[in-house]
Formats: C-alpha cells, structure tokens, sequence
C-alpha cells in the first residue's frame, strides 16, 4: 500500500508539473488539436516515441516552434522519420517534428546546400546554437508525409539526454473526456506445467461493458505459472470516431493487491526502443492476435515504465509456490481486475473471476457397444465434479446429453444416443472425443503428428482426416501425457523439452482402419545469454547468437518444413527455426550454404509471411560460401534467387519531349523481389552531372530537385536502378528545353 501511495503522489506532481509546463508551450501545429495516434503505442517491433497529430489527410500546415530555442538537427530520408527538425528549447528538452513536406527557408537553404555537396538527398546535420534561432509561435517546418503512407505531423518531446516522453503529461493535453475500452484478456501458460481451462496454450476472455459497473469476461481455470495480457484502446474528443490510441496507465490486481502496473512516461530511445516486444506479448504477435499489453515482467526488460518492481512482478503462480517474484495463489475462487487509465484520468477496471485448480485429464476413454454407455479413469482421484457429456453428428455442433457427478478414479456414465460423435469433457477444459462408428469402413489415410518447440517446451499435435476410435496414447519415458482433444479430428499434448530425452511415443486408431505407432524425436539445442551457436541436421543452415543477444535462455532448433501450395519453391529447401515466439534481444545471423550451381550474389534470405515471401537481406560470405541475414526472431525461412531487374521508367520529361527550363523530374521505379531499400542503389545522371533526387518508396518514385533552369536545346537525363542483389536496369530521356 505504500508504494501505491507513492505512486499516486509521484504522478499528481507530475500532473502538477506538466500544467506548468503546458502554460509556456503552443501546439505544435497550426491547426486544432487532435490525434491520430499517441506515445508507446506498437510499432513494427518498437516503441512509437511521441503523438501523431491529425491533419485530415492533408498537407502544409505550419509547425510552429513550442517555445524559444534554435535549430539543433536537421534530417532528410526517404525512410523513417523522412524530413525532420529537432529544436533544443531554452529548457534544455528537444521538439521534433518529423514527416515534414518542407522546411522554412532559412532551414531549406542549409539542407539544400549539404545536399549538393554530398551530391545525395539524406543528411543529418547538427547546427550550433546562434546559426537558426526561433522565437515561440516561429514557422519552422510544414506537415507532410515523407517517410510515411499518410499525411501528419510526428511530435516528439524529449528530455536533456535525449529520451522521448510522453508529450500528453508533458505539456502537449489534448481534450479528453472518454475512459478507455478493455477489449480483451488474454491468460498465458509461462512453463510447460502452466494450465489454463486445462490447455497448455493461451485462453482469451472477450470483455462485455456494462453500465455503471464496468467491463466483464467469463470465469477462467487457472494452474501453475501463468501471465496476464490485456488488449486496450483509448479514444479522444477531438478523433473519437476514427482512431484508436494507447492507454496512459494499466495495472493487475487480484483482490485486494496490487501486482503489476506500468505507465507510459519515459523511455530510453537507444537502448529500450525494442523492449517494446518485451512489454506488449510478443508470442501473440507472432499468431496475428496483436495489441496485447503484459501484466508482467518478463527477464531483461530494463524499461522504466514499472516503478520498480522486480522482474516477474504480475505473474500468477496458481496453487504453486515456485521461485521468482510471481504471487503465489491459493486453490479456490479469486476476482482478478484490470484498470485502464488515460493521461487525463479517465479510467476503465475490467473484472474476472478465475478459479485456481489443479486439471483433471481423462484417460483410456471408450465406448461399450453393449451398453451405450462411456467410461474411463481421470489422471488422479478428484473429489465431486460435474462431467459433461454432449453428442455431434458433425464433430462441430455440440448438443448436451447429461451432467453427471463424478469422484474418485474413474467413471462409467450412459452415453446412448443416435451420435456420430462423443464428448466428455470437465467444465473447465479438458475433454476427450470420440466416434461411436463400428470401425468397419474400408482401411483410410493414418492420422499424422507434428511437434512445434515453445519456450521450454514441445507441443504435441495428432491430426486425422476421420474420427479416432479412442484419444491417443502419448507417452515419454518419464510417463504418460494428458491429451486433450481440440475438435474431433485433433488432440494436442505438450511435454517440457529435454535434450536427454527427446523420444516421444504415440500411437493413435481411426475408425476407418488408419492408424500411427510412431516415435518421435524432438531434438534440440540449448540458446544461453552467452555465445551460442545452433545448426540443422544436414548442416545447411545455422543461427549464430552472440552474448547478449538473447533475453533469457531457451531450447531451439533448426527442421525442414514444407511450404503451403502454392508457395514459390525456395532454392534448396525451406527450414523452420523454432522457438518462432521468443523475442532477440539483437540481430542474430541466420546463414544458409549456397547450393551447387548457384550465384550466391543474386540469392537473398526470405521470410514466409502470411502474404508470402518477404526479403530479409543478403549477408554474403564468401569464405564459408553462404547466404543470410540478422534476424530479431525465428520464423520459416529459405533462400530465393532474385536474377530479375527493377522496372524503371522515365515519366518527366518523357522522351522526345519538348519542356520549360525548370521541368519537373519524376521517374517511376520498383522491384518486386530483393527491393531497392537504399538510395545509393539510385543514380540519376543530367548531361552527365549526377542531380539530386527525392525518393519514395512507397510511391515506388523518385524525383529529382533541379537547383536552377536548364539552358535551352538538346538534354539528356540517364536513371540507372539496381536492386539489393544487383540487377540493374537503366532509363533515358532525350528532351528539348524551350
């Protein structure tokens, strides 16, 4: 209670502070304040450092300077922040103001003449204090979109060593009367022992409002070490309809204490921007379920978002007491609660009831022909429960048929109905499924298994085309495995990884004759915080992790896969590395061996997305004679080969045209494979002299910035593209200036 207190009084001094602070600074755009997006929000793996500020789809608004001060950065890229001012106030804090469609004049002059100099568009220069000084209320830039998809202004405050804060307590409010909205909870087994409704996989609780009393999920059974994500937005007066923000302040309590909270103030841009897969849940980012924020404290996280508290604040330990900083909770009935805060104090509190019990699994299930009836023994003896038993024709609409009590070790419950299928399942969980057919049909395809690697350990899936006649039997050496059945055709188990023992059984009978009797072997690697190096079986591909490159240790490694149809086949094979749901704390190279025959400039590392193949990079070397790149987490990867020159056309001045002494520049240029990600890949060449350009490379063009007319008669423009693996195509345009 005493660090909640201090929490409290340390934010109303800030609140205090800020309004300070808010009497000597404008908004930073000459138009009404609303957002389209706000500070800490996700952004392809980091942290978004400031506000969008909205523009209505438009572009040229003035930026005006916040408070007195001078010019102290000036940066120009295609990519990025695109054109960006930074102003150091006489504060000693930093305004920055990115995506701008141009500067003042004073400032376009400076960066007009470097970019002559060094005969190229990006620059990043640092200005002395007397060369640009502003005055309050001074035009310093005007909105724009460069470097971004969309017209607006990037506002940042940062303090005197350089970290963004959050400018909405920092002087910069906007109108906010609305709470914020909890959409969702997500429950997330941390150990291979963890439990949630008796799975080993993340359970989500879908939140409903109710007025006056706030936002509520369903009840949730909860065993062992588990982790809490909510997935929340925020909404303001002024861009209520149409865009969703971050929230300020979000904290866990279970009962009556507190044990987690996290405000976005301040964070550290350097070294923390890439923490943010720390603090929003990284592995259901990587299943597409993104925008959920931890409740709890993974280890390496440096952030300063958390007042404090030790690494594995927030976790819950359910009826286990186990070792770090997570609370230990007790069998029974807990309300759990979740609060949602913006930075002007409107609040939202969700709320859960979750039931801490230790599962109970069902075993050698079956049905007696004879008497209709199903049976079978629980993975310990239990006390009363209330087993449920439902009946399908289809394997996917359930009908109930009883609740039965049962106790003890196992049970015998009549089960007769005209089904084609059977479910006995306990109210939180765990279920078994089954067909009531003979097993006469004519003999049909076997079942297949695959194992997917997790953090600490290994998922079990036993897939059929037709109805199992039993759940299957999965055993290690350490004994057997509670199986679950996730719909009629699907059981999951999931056993802890262990490189000493890595053989897993299974052995599975459909109706239709098809069966499995298989050993398994999950084989891996240990990923320490030290140096590490992991390789494929046939050894064509290896990841090397270097010390502190990884937050934590883990189990890994490195299978062929096959790709869906469809997929554009690879050159060799394509591998899956697994873990794909743990975070890198740095780039770790991932290298291929070139196949025989190939030109390893022209392959390139590719990612399997959902939208297919996406280039990563192409790290040659040439002493060990492979292909590659730094990867931030596992994934499906493969080497593709990219032999297929950019597309490149002259749109201004068109061949053979006649112009003005100042024509415009515009040459369209794209490449669909290894892309043009660098400007140094561009050339554009007049008469001979090389021109400054402006590329955007979302707009898939470029554009050059004549400094002065042309003379009249006869020119020649010469655009030359090259690809990141080197294919080059080339461009001319012959005109006549009038």
């Amino acid at each position: 209670m005493r660090t909640s207190r201090l929490v409290l009084l340390l934010s109303c001094l800030a609140s205090g502070f800020s309004t300070t602070i808010a009497e000597s600074y404008l908004w930073p755009l000459d138009a009404p304040p609303a957002l389209t997006s706000t500070y800490a929000e996700y952004r392809f793996g980091r942290f978004h450092a400031g506000l969008d500020v909205k523009t209505w789809g438009k572009e040229g608004y003035p930026c005006v300077a916040v408070a007195d001060g001078y010019v102290w950065r000036v940066r120009t890229s295609p990519w990025g922040y695109g054109k960006a001012i930074y102003l150091k106030l006489e504060d000693g804090r930093t305004a920055v103001y990115a995506h701008l469609a141009a500067f003042e004049e004073r400032v376009e002059k400076v960066v007009s003449a470097e970019q002559d100099r060094r005969g190229g568009y990006s620059v990043n220069l640092f200005l002395p204090p007397g060369q640009i000084p502003v005055k309050r209320g001074d035009v310093v830039a005007f909105s724009g979109s460069t470097g971004s998809g969309y017209p607006h202004l990037h506002f940042e405050i940062r303090d005197r060593q350089q970290r963004p804060m959050n400018p909405l307590v920092n002087g910069f409010g906007v109108k906010d009367t609305i709470e914020p909205t909890l959409l969702e909870l997500a429950f997330i087994p941390l150990d291979a022992e963890a439990r949630v409704d008796g799975r080993n996989v993340p359970i989500h609780r879908v939140l409903r409002w109710e007025q006056g009393k706030g936002f509520f999920g369903q009840p949730v059974s909860l065993w062992g070490r588990v982790g809490v994500a909510v997935k929340v937005y925020d909404r303001a007066d002024a861009s209520a309809l149409t865009n969703k923000l971050a929230p300020y302040r979000l904290a866990l309590s279970v009962g009556n204490d507190r044990l987690f909270m996290s405000t976005y103030q301040l964070f550290s841009y350097d070294r923390q921007v890439y923490e943010v897969d720390l603090d929003r849940n990284f592995g259901l980012t990587r299943k597409g379920k993104k925008g959920f924020h931890n409740l709890f404290l993974l280890p390496g996280n440096t952030l300063p978002l958390y007042d404090g508290l030790p690494i594995g604040s927030g976790v819950i330990d359910a009826g286990l007491e186990l070792p770090g900083a997570g609370t230990t909770m007790a069998i029974g009935t807990h309300p759990l609660t979740v609060m949602a805060e913006d930075a002007l104090g409107n609040r939202a509190v969700a709320h859960v009831e979750i039931q801490v019990r230790r599962p109970v699994y069902l075993r050698d299930v079956a049905i007696e022909p004879e008497s209709g009836s199903i049976s079978g023994r629980f993975s310990r003896a239990i006390e009363a429960q209330s087993l449920v038993v439902e009946g399908s024709t289809d394997g996917k609409r359930w009908e109930w048929l009883k609740t039965a009590r049962v106790r003890g070790d196992g049970f015998s419950v009549d089960a007769s109905g005209s089904f084609d299928f059977l479910r006995v399942r306990f109210a939180d969980g765990p279920s078994a499924i089954l067909s009531t057919a003979s097993g006469e049909s004519e003999a049909g395809a076997s079942p297949s298994v695959e194992t997917s690697l997790g953090q600490g350990r290994t998922h079990v899936s036993i897939t059929s085309t037709s109805p199992m006649v039993a759940p299957p039997l999965v055993e290690r050496d350490d004994g057997v495995l509670d199986v679950i059945a996730v719909d009629a055709y699907r059981y999951e188990a999931v056993v802890a990884t262990d490189p000493d023992r890595p053989y897993v059984s299974v052995r599975v009978a459909n109706v239709d004759g098809g069966s499995l009797d298989t050993t398994l072997v999950v084989e891996s690697s240990s990923v320490r915080p030290t140096r590490s190096r992991i390789q494929s079986d046939d050894g064509v591909v290896s990841a090397t992790f270097d010390a502190g490159s990884v937050y934590w240790p883990f189990y890994a490694r490195i299978e062929r896969t096959k790709l869906p149809d469809g997929a554009e086949p690879p050159i060799g094979h394509a591998y899956r590395l697994e873990p794909d749901s743990v975070p890198f704390r740095s780039l770790v190279p991932v290298h291929f061996k070139v196949p025989e025959g190939e030109d390893r400039l022209k392959l390139g590392l590719y990612e399997w997305t959902t939208k297919g193949w996406a280039f990563v990079w192409n790290d040659v070397d040439s002493t060990r004679n492979t292909v590659g790149a730094g990867v931030r987490h596992f994934s499906v990867y493969a080497l593709l080969r990219d032999d297929v020159p950019p597309e490149v056309s002259i749109r201004k001045p068109a061949d053979g045209s006649r112009t003005a002494r100042n024509p415009e520049i515009e040459v369209a240029l794209k490449d669909n494979l290894s892309g043009i990600p660098m400007e140094e890949l561009i050339d554009f060449e007049l008469n001979g002299k090389t021109v400054v350009f402006e590329y955007d490379p979302e707009g898939d063009v470029a554009r050059g910035l004549l400094r002065q007319d042309l003379s009249t008669g006869a020119h020649e423009l010469v655009v030359r593209v090259r690809d990141t693996n080197g294919n080059e195509s080339v461009a001319t345009s012959r005109f006549i200036v009038e």
